[in-house]
């Protein structure tokens, strides 16, 4: 068995599993719905941030959004989606839209990015 030289290591071990991390911002305009994400079935959690000065509304597309969804709050309102608590929502694709004004959402995701070791049996 290899060595573990760091939290890579610990997560592949865990999951059997290697995940690649993705960042990025994304302007969301007053009244403009903007996707946040596009759909993908190897994201198993994301963080969305809100940095700018108004409002942003955000919700899974395809879920009857009209307008409606959850709120982001200006100057760091963030939102988290994990895999074990959110299902299959963690990967859909997710649309926003700006309240009064156009705010900046920080995303940070986390994906799987291929097959690893073999699940080590009592890795916590």
């Amino acid at each position: 068995m290899a060595a573990v030289r760091n939290v890579r290591d610990l997560l592949a071990r865990r999951w059997g599993v290697t995940f690649t991390s993705r960042e990025s911002r994304v302007t969301v305009g007053s009244g403009t719905r903007t996707v946040l994400f596009n759909h993908n079935p190897t994201r198993v959690a994301a963080i969305l941030v809100n940095n700018g000065s108004f409002v942003a509304i955000l919700a899974p597309q395809g879920s009857g959004f009209e307008g409606e969804g959850l709120r982001l709050d200006p100057a760091g309102g963030s939102l988290t989606l994990l895999w074990e608590e959110d299902g299959e929502l963690t990967g859909r694709e997710w649309v926003a839209f700006g309240v009064g004004g156009a705010s900046v959402v920080n995303v940070y995701e986390i994906l799987i990015e291929s097959a690893g070791p073999e699940r080590t049996e009592g890795v916590p």
